[in-house]
Protein backbone atom coordinates (compact mmCIF):
# COMPACT_ATOMS: atom_id res chain seq x y z
CA UNK A 1 0.00 0.00 0.00
CA UNK A 2 2.66 2.23 0.95
CA UNK A 3 5.04 1.46 -2.37
CA UNK A 4 1.08 2.40 -4.17
CA UNK A 5 0.40 5.16 -2.43
CA UNK A 6 3.99 6.53 -3.09
CA UNK A 7 3.54 5.85 -6.88
CA UNK A 8 0.19 7.54 -6.88
CA UNK A 9 2.04 10.85 -5.83
CA UNK A 10 5.41 10.48 -7.83
CA UNK A 11 7.61 13.53 -7.18
CA UNK A 12 5.15 15.12 -4.46
CA UNK A 13 2.78 15.44 -6.68
CA UNK A 14 -0.22 13.59 -7.93
CA UNK A 15 -0.40 12.08 -11.50
CA UNK A 16 -3.41 11.23 -13.44
CA UNK A 17 -5.08 8.27 -11.60
CA UNK A 18 -4.30 9.51 -8.34
CA UNK A 19 -6.37 13.10 -9.55
CA UNK A 20 -8.90 10.95 -10.56
CA UNK A 21 -9.52 9.19 -7.02
CA UNK A 22 -9.16 12.13 -5.58
CA UNK A 23 -12.14 13.45 -7.99
CA UNK A 24 -14.12 10.08 -7.04
CA UNK A 25 -13.44 10.24 -3.06
CA UNK A 26 -14.45 14.35 -3.14
CA UNK A 27 -17.34 13.73 -4.26
CA UNK A 28 -18.44 10.33 -1.74
CA UNK A 29 -17.04 12.34 0.77
CA UNK A 30 -19.54 15.50 0.16
CA UNK A 31 -22.25 13.51 0.82
CA UNK A 32 -21.47 12.82 4.25
CA UNK A 33 -21.42 9.29 4.08
CA UNK A 34 -17.70 8.65 5.07
CA UNK A 35 -16.80 9.02 8.66
CA UNK A 36 -17.30 12.26 9.97
CA UNK A 37 -13.12 13.12 10.16
CA UNK A 38 -13.41 12.84 6.10
CA UNK A 39 -14.93 15.79 3.82
CA UNK A 40 -14.37 18.13 1.13
CA UNK A 41 -12.06 21.10 0.75
CA UNK A 42 -13.23 23.34 -1.96
CA UNK A 43 -11.18 26.24 -2.80
CA UNK A 44 -11.04 28.73 -5.85
CA UNK A 45 -7.92 27.62 -8.48
CA UNK A 46 -5.76 30.87 -8.95
CA UNK A 47 -5.18 30.12 -12.30
CA UNK A 48 -8.69 28.92 -12.84
CA UNK A 49 -10.66 30.53 -10.57
CA UNK A 50 -13.04 27.48 -10.91
CA UNK A 51 -13.72 25.62 -7.88
CA UNK A 52 -11.57 22.99 -7.58
CA UNK A 53 -12.49 19.82 -4.57
CA UNK A 54 -10.17 17.66 -2.88
CA UNK A 55 -10.84 14.86 -0.26
CA UNK A 56 -9.06 16.02 3.21
CA UNK A 57 -8.83 14.07 6.65
CA UNK A 58 -9.91 16.54 9.57
CA UNK A 59 -7.49 16.37 12.42
CA UNK A 60 -9.13 17.54 15.83
CA UNK A 61 -6.81 18.68 18.76
CA UNK A 62 -7.86 20.72 21.92
CA UNK A 63 -11.30 20.99 20.04
CA UNK A 64 -9.66 22.69 17.23
CA UNK A 65 -10.01 21.58 13.75
CA UNK A 66 -7.33 21.06 11.32
CA UNK A 67 -5.95 20.39 7.61
CA UNK A 68 -2.81 19.33 7.16
CA UNK A 69 -0.95 18.89 3.96
CA UNK A 70 0.51 15.18 3.91
CA UNK A 71 2.59 16.31 0.03
CA UNK A 72 4.38 19.30 1.74
CA UNK A 73 4.84 22.88 1.00
CA UNK A 74 4.83 22.46 -2.75
CA UNK A 75 1.21 21.45 -3.63
CA UNK A 76 -1.37 22.94 -5.43
CA UNK A 77 -4.07 23.36 -3.06
CA UNK A 78 -2.00 24.66 -0.45
CA UNK A 79 -1.39 27.45 -3.46
CA UNK A 80 -4.82 27.98 -3.83
CA UNK A 81 -5.72 28.33 -0.16
CA UNK A 82 -2.55 31.00 0.03
CA UNK A 83 -3.72 32.81 -2.92
CA UNK A 84 -7.59 32.89 -1.94
CA UNK A 85 -6.61 34.11 1.35
CA UNK A 86 -7.41 31.36 3.22
CA UNK A 87 -11.10 31.25 2.10
CA UNK A 88 -12.65 27.79 1.63
CA UNK A 89 -15.19 25.61 2.23
CA UNK A 90 -15.93 22.44 3.58
CA UNK A 91 -18.62 20.12 2.07
CA UNK A 92 -20.05 16.53 3.85
CA UNK A 93 -23.90 16.60 3.02
CA UNK A 94 -24.16 20.32 4.18
CA UNK A 95 -21.68 23.25 3.17
CA UNK A 96 -19.11 25.38 5.87
CA UNK A 97 -17.50 28.54 4.61
CA UNK A 98 -14.35 28.62 5.98
CA UNK A 99 -11.27 30.26 6.48
CA UNK A 100 -7.96 28.23 6.54
CA UNK A 101 -4.87 30.08 8.88
CA UNK A 102 -1.46 28.68 8.81
CA UNK A 103 -0.69 27.05 12.02
CA UNK A 104 3.41 27.80 12.75
CA UNK A 105 6.02 25.15 12.60
CA UNK A 106 6.46 24.94 16.42
CA UNK A 107 2.94 24.28 16.95
CA UNK A 108 2.73 21.71 14.47
CA UNK A 109 3.77 18.46 15.91
CA UNK A 110 0.73 17.31 18.16
CA UNK A 111 -1.78 18.10 14.59
CA UNK A 112 0.91 16.14 12.63
CA UNK A 113 0.55 13.19 14.86
CA UNK A 114 -3.32 13.37 15.11
CA UNK A 115 -3.00 13.29 11.54
CA UNK A 116 -1.46 10.36 10.88
CA UNK A 117 -3.40 8.46 13.41
CA UNK A 118 -6.82 9.52 11.24
CA UNK A 119 -5.63 9.61 7.94
CA UNK A 120 -3.46 6.16 7.38
CA UNK A 121 -3.05 7.09 3.54
CA UNK A 122 -0.63 10.08 4.53
CA UNK A 123 1.52 8.18 6.45
CA UNK A 124 3.90 6.68 3.66
CA UNK A 125 4.56 10.58 3.16
CA UNK A 126 5.48 11.46 6.29
CA UNK A 127 9.33 10.33 7.27
CA UNK A 128 7.69 9.73 11.03
CA UNK A 129 5.92 6.75 12.62
CA UNK A 130 2.24 7.64 13.89
CA UNK A 131 3.65 6.31 17.51
CA UNK A 132 6.62 8.40 17.18
CA UNK A 133 7.24 10.93 20.39
CA UNK A 134 6.35 14.19 19.79
CA UNK A 135 9.85 15.50 19.51
CA UNK A 136 10.21 13.29 16.03
CA UNK A 137 7.30 15.08 14.68
CA UNK A 138 8.67 18.72 15.73
CA UNK A 139 12.04 17.92 13.68
CA UNK A 140 10.01 18.15 10.19
CA UNK A 141 6.73 19.87 11.18
CA UNK A 142 8.22 22.86 9.05
CA UNK A 143 7.72 20.45 5.76
CA UNK A 144 4.51 20.01 6.41
CA UNK A 145 2.02 23.01 6.37
CA UNK A 146 -1.10 22.76 9.08
CA UNK A 147 -4.08 24.87 8.66
CA UNK A 148 -6.21 26.04 11.41
CA UNK A 149 -10.38 25.66 10.48
CA UNK A 150 -12.21 28.92 11.29
CA UNK A 151 -15.73 28.37 10.25
CA UNK A 152 -16.78 32.05 8.56
CA UNK A 153 -20.03 30.42 8.91
CA UNK A 154 -22.17 27.68 10.59
CA UNK A 155 -22.68 24.44 8.09
CA UNK A 156 -25.78 24.57 6.10
CA UNK A 157 -26.61 21.81 7.82
CA UNK A 158 -25.37 21.78 11.13
CA UNK A 159 -26.27 18.23 11.94
CA UNK A 160 -23.63 16.89 9.00
CA UNK A 161 -26.30 14.87 8.19
CA UNK A 162 -26.12 12.31 4.80
CA UNK A 163 -29.27 12.39 2.98
CA UNK A 164 -28.08 9.78 0.35
CA UNK A 165 -26.37 7.48 2.83
CA UNK A 166 -30.09 7.73 4.85
CA UNK A 167 -32.17 6.59 1.58
CA UNK A 168 -29.40 3.62 0.74
CA UNK A 169 -29.83 2.41 4.42
CA UNK A 170 -33.50 2.40 4.36
CA UNK A 171 -33.83 0.74 0.97
CA UNK A 172 -31.70 -1.57 3.16
CA UNK A 173 -33.72 -1.91 6.11
CA UNK A 174 -37.22 -2.51 3.87
CA UNK A 175 -35.70 -5.99 2.10
CA UNK A 176 -35.89 -8.23 4.78
CA UNK A 177 -40.02 -6.73 5.49
CA UNK A 178 -40.33 -7.10 1.40
CA UNK A 179 -38.78 -10.42 1.70
CA UNK A 180 -41.55 -11.77 4.34
CA UNK A 181 -44.29 -9.80 2.04
CA UNK A 182 -43.37 -11.82 -0.85
CA UNK A 183 -42.64 -14.89 0.91
CA UNK A 184 -45.88 -15.41 3.36
CA UNK A 185 -48.30 -13.32 1.82
CA UNK A 186 -49.50 -11.74 5.47
CA UNK A 187 -51.50 -8.81 5.44
CA UNK A 188 -52.61 -6.20 8.35
CA UNK A 189 -55.16 -3.22 8.64
CA UNK A 190 -56.95 -2.06 5.43
CA UNK A 191 -55.24 -5.13 2.88
CA UNK A 192 -51.66 -3.54 3.55
CA UNK A 193 -49.29 -6.64 3.08
CA UNK A 194 -46.76 -6.66 5.64
CA UNK A 195 -44.14 -5.17 3.85
CA UNK A 196 -45.92 -2.06 4.80
CA UNK A 197 -44.75 -1.88 8.12
CA UNK A 198 -41.27 -0.73 6.65
CA UNK A 199 -42.79 2.62 7.21
CA UNK A 200 -41.15 2.51 10.56
CA UNK A 201 -37.54 2.01 8.65
CA UNK A 202 -36.77 5.81 7.93
CA UNK A 203 -37.10 6.73 11.38
CA UNK A 204 -34.93 4.04 12.32
CA UNK A 205 -32.25 4.76 10.05
CA UNK A 206 -32.96 8.69 10.89
CA UNK A 207 -31.96 7.62 14.37
CA UNK A 208 -28.74 6.05 13.87
CA UNK A 209 -27.40 8.38 12.16
CA UNK A 210 -28.36 11.24 14.54
CA UNK A 211 -27.18 8.92 17.39
CA UNK A 212 -23.67 8.34 15.10
CA UNK A 213 -23.39 12.39 15.33
CA UNK A 214 -25.04 13.62 18.14
CA UNK A 215 -25.30 10.78 20.48
CA UNK A 216 -28.65 9.93 22.23
CA UNK A 217 -29.36 13.49 22.99
CA UNK A 218 -29.54 14.02 18.96
CA UNK A 219 -31.90 11.19 18.56
CA UNK A 220 -34.58 12.01 21.74
CA UNK A 221 -34.23 15.26 20.19
CA UNK A 222 -35.44 13.64 16.82
CA UNK A 223 -38.43 11.66 18.39
CA UNK A 224 -39.49 14.98 20.20
CA UNK A 225 -40.14 16.54 16.97
CA UNK A 226 -43.30 13.85 16.02
CA UNK A 227 -44.81 16.31 18.37
CA UNK A 228 -43.33 19.52 17.36
CA UNK A 229 -46.58 21.45 16.87
CA UNK A 230 -45.11 24.27 19.03
CA UNK A 231 -43.33 25.47 15.68
CA UNK A 232 -47.07 26.28 14.26
CA UNK A 233 -46.94 29.43 15.37
CA UNK A 234 -50.44 30.61 13.70
CA UNK A 235 -53.18 28.16 14.27
CA UNK A 236 -54.97 28.94 10.95
CA UNK A 237 -52.60 26.06 9.37
CA UNK A 238 -54.38 23.31 10.96
CA UNK A 239 -57.43 24.50 8.65
CA UNK A 240 -55.65 23.30 5.19
CA UNK A 241 -53.59 20.67 7.54
CA UNK A 242 -56.57 18.90 8.18
CA UNK A 243 -58.90 19.38 5.36
CA UNK A 244 -56.88 19.58 2.33
CA UNK A 245 -56.83 15.96 1.90
CA UNK A 246 -60.62 14.89 2.11
CA UNK A 247 -61.14 18.02 0.17
CA UNK A 248 -59.17 16.13 -2.52
CA UNK A 249 -61.14 12.57 -1.55
CA UNK A 250 -64.36 14.77 -1.88
CA UNK A 251 -63.44 16.54 -5.38
CA UNK A 252 -62.65 12.49 -6.35
CA UNK A 253 -66.05 11.09 -5.30
CA UNK A 254 -67.77 13.99 -7.51
CA UNK A 255 -65.47 13.33 -10.03
CA UNK A 256 -66.10 10.15 -10.41
CA UNK A 257 -70.02 10.52 -10.47
CA UNK A 258 -70.02 12.93 -13.04
CA UNK A 259 -67.85 10.82 -15.21
CA UNK A 260 -70.95 7.92 -14.81
CA UNK A 261 -68.23 6.07 -12.82
CA UNK A 262 -70.07 3.44 -10.86
CA UNK A 263 -68.97 3.40 -7.29
CA UNK A 264 -69.91 1.08 -4.23
CA UNK A 265 -71.75 2.81 -1.09
CA UNK A 266 -69.03 2.48 1.81
CA UNK A 267 -70.09 2.74 5.24
CA UNK A 268 -67.60 4.37 7.94
CA UNK A 269 -68.04 4.10 11.37
CA UNK A 270 -66.41 6.83 13.84
CA UNK A 271 -64.67 4.27 15.97
CA UNK A 272 -63.08 2.59 12.72
CA UNK A 273 -62.05 6.17 11.56
CA UNK A 274 -60.60 6.82 15.26
CA UNK A 275 -58.59 3.56 15.34
CA UNK A 276 -57.52 4.05 11.71
CA UNK A 277 -56.08 8.04 12.44
CA UNK A 278 -54.01 6.12 15.15
CA UNK A 279 -52.88 3.68 13.33
CA UNK A 280 -51.82 5.94 10.69
CA UNK A 281 -50.75 8.63 12.79
CA UNK A 282 -48.02 5.96 13.87
CA UNK A 283 -46.81 5.19 10.87
CA UNK A 284 -46.68 8.07 9.25
CA UNK A 285 -44.50 9.77 12.04
CA UNK A 286 -42.35 6.69 11.36
CA UNK A 287 -41.92 7.73 8.21
CA UNK A 288 -41.75 11.41 7.94
CA UNK A 289 -39.45 11.62 10.94
CA UNK A 290 -37.11 10.20 8.59
CA UNK A 291 -38.47 12.19 5.07
CA UNK A 292 -38.97 15.37 6.38
CA UNK A 293 -37.00 15.45 10.34
CA UNK A 294 -33.73 14.17 8.53
CA UNK A 295 -33.75 14.21 4.93
CA UNK A 296 -35.50 16.93 3.69
CA UNK A 297 -33.14 20.16 4.87
CA UNK A 298 -30.01 19.09 4.10
CA UNK A 299 -31.47 18.48 0.37
CA UNK A 300 -33.31 21.20 0.44
CA UNK A 301 -30.25 23.54 1.23
CA UNK A 302 -28.18 21.80 -1.70
CA UNK A 303 -30.51 21.97 -4.08
CA UNK A 304 -33.52 24.50 -3.73
CA UNK A 305 -36.94 23.78 -2.26
CA UNK A 306 -38.57 22.45 -5.27
CA UNK A 307 -35.89 20.46 -7.04
CA UNK A 308 -34.80 18.61 -3.76
CA UNK A 309 -39.25 17.74 -3.06
CA UNK A 310 -39.74 16.70 -6.45
CA UNK A 311 -36.33 14.35 -5.93
CA UNK A 312 -37.60 13.00 -2.46
CA UNK A 313 -41.40 12.52 -3.94
CA UNK A 314 -39.60 10.40 -6.73
CA UNK A 315 -37.71 8.58 -4.25
CA UNK A 316 -40.53 8.24 -1.32
CA UNK A 317 -42.20 6.34 -4.47
CA UNK A 318 -39.61 4.03 -5.65
CA UNK A 319 -39.69 2.90 -1.95
CA UNK A 320 -43.01 1.83 -2.56
CA UNK A 321 -43.15 -0.11 -5.32
CA UNK A 322 -42.47 -3.40 -3.87
CA UNK A 323 -45.59 -3.20 -1.21
CA UNK A 324 -47.62 -2.12 -4.01
CA UNK A 325 -46.73 -4.65 -6.38
CA UNK A 326 -47.64 -7.12 -3.34
CA UNK A 327 -51.06 -5.65 -3.13
CA UNK A 328 -51.07 -6.84 -6.78
CA UNK A 329 -51.80 -3.20 -8.22
CA UNK A 330 -51.41 -2.71 -12.02
CA UNK A 331 -48.80 -0.74 -13.71
CA UNK A 332 -51.26 1.71 -14.45
CA UNK A 333 -52.51 2.41 -11.63
CA UNK A 334 -49.31 2.53 -9.89
CA UNK A 335 -48.11 5.30 -12.67
CA UNK A 336 -50.88 7.41 -11.20
CA UNK A 337 -50.45 7.39 -7.83
CA UNK A 338 -46.81 8.05 -8.35
CA UNK A 339 -47.77 11.23 -9.68
CA UNK A 340 -50.03 11.54 -6.69
CA UNK A 341 -47.12 10.64 -4.27
CA UNK A 342 -44.87 12.97 -5.79
CA UNK A 343 -47.17 15.78 -5.87
CA UNK A 344 -47.79 14.81 -2.19
CA UNK A 345 -44.04 15.42 -1.18
CA UNK A 346 -44.20 18.26 -2.59
CA UNK A 347 -47.14 19.74 -0.88
CA UNK A 348 -45.66 18.51 2.78
CA UNK A 349 -42.59 20.13 1.84
CA UNK A 350 -44.15 23.41 1.14
CA UNK A 351 -46.54 23.15 4.39
CA UNK A 352 -43.39 21.84 6.36
CA UNK A 353 -41.36 24.86 5.52
CA UNK A 354 -44.74 27.11 6.11
CA UNK A 355 -45.15 25.95 9.33
CA UNK A 356 -41.65 26.73 10.70
CA UNK A 357 -40.26 22.94 10.10
CA UNK A 358 -42.79 21.24 11.58
CA UNK A 359 -42.46 17.63 11.22
CA UNK A 360 -45.71 17.01 13.41
CA UNK A 361 -47.61 18.99 10.55
CA UNK A 362 -46.16 16.54 7.98
CA UNK A 363 -46.84 14.10 10.00
CA UNK A 364 -50.87 15.51 9.89
CA UNK A 365 -50.69 15.09 6.14
CA UNK A 366 -49.42 12.27 5.35
CA UNK A 367 -51.66 10.17 8.55
CA UNK A 368 -54.71 12.02 7.09
CA UNK A 369 -53.78 11.12 3.07
CA UNK A 370 -53.39 7.39 3.98
CA UNK A 371 -56.62 7.94 6.49
CA UNK A 372 -58.83 8.77 3.32
CA UNK A 373 -57.22 6.74 0.26
CA UNK A 374 -58.20 3.53 2.75
CA UNK A 375 -60.61 4.31 5.29
CA UNK A 376 -62.41 5.56 1.92
CA UNK A 377 -61.21 3.05 -0.64
CA UNK A 378 -64.02 2.78 -2.46
CA UNK A 379 -64.23 6.31 -3.29
CA UNK A 380 -60.52 6.58 -4.07
CA UNK A 381 -59.19 7.11 -7.34
CA UNK A 382 -55.46 7.66 -8.46
CA UNK A 383 -56.46 8.93 -11.40
CA UNK A 384 -58.38 11.97 -10.02
CA UNK A 385 -56.44 12.16 -6.83
CA UNK A 386 -53.18 12.45 -8.76
CA UNK A 387 -54.03 14.86 -10.76
CA UNK A 388 -55.98 16.87 -7.72
CA UNK A 389 -52.51 17.27 -5.85
CA UNK A 390 -50.74 17.81 -8.81
CA UNK A 391 -52.52 20.71 -9.89
CA UNK A 392 -52.72 21.62 -6.31
CA UNK A 393 -48.74 21.61 -6.03
CA UNK A 394 -48.10 23.33 -8.94
CA UNK A 395 -50.57 26.44 -7.62
CA UNK A 396 -49.03 26.70 -4.13
CA UNK A 397 -45.54 26.51 -5.39
CA UNK A 398 -45.70 28.72 -8.24
CA UNK A 399 -48.23 31.54 -5.99
CA UNK A 400 -46.18 31.32 -2.77
CA UNK A 401 -42.85 30.32 -3.18
CA UNK A 402 -40.94 29.52 -0.03
CA UNK A 403 -37.36 29.16 0.61
CA UNK A 404 -35.38 26.69 2.45
CA UNK A 405 -34.84 27.74 6.17
CA UNK A 406 -31.58 29.50 7.34
CA UNK A 407 -30.95 25.85 9.68
CA UNK A 408 -27.73 27.43 11.07
CA UNK A 409 -30.17 30.22 12.83
CA UNK A 410 -33.41 27.88 13.33
CA UNK A 411 -32.06 25.27 14.97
Amino acid sequence: MANLNRWLYRGGRPNRIAQWVNRVWAAVASTGITPNFMETLEVIGRRSGKIVSLPVVVAIVDGERYLVSMLGDDVQWVHNVRAAGGKAALRSAGVEQIRLDDVPAERRAPILKEYLRRAPGGRPHVPVDKDAPLAEFESIAAAFPVFRIVALSAPTDVSGRAPALFVVLTFLLSIPLWIVGAETGWQIIGGLPVSALAAFCPAVVAALLVYRRGGTAGVGALLERTFDFERIRNPIWYAPIVLLMPAAMLMTWLVTRVLGASVAPQSVTLPFVAMSFAAFFVAAAGEELGWSGYATEPMQARWGVLRASLLLGVIWSVWHLIPLLQMHRTLEWIAWWTLQTVALRVLIVWFYNRTGRSVFAAVLIHGITNICTVTFANYYDPRVFGIALALLAVMVTVSWPVRPLNVATNR
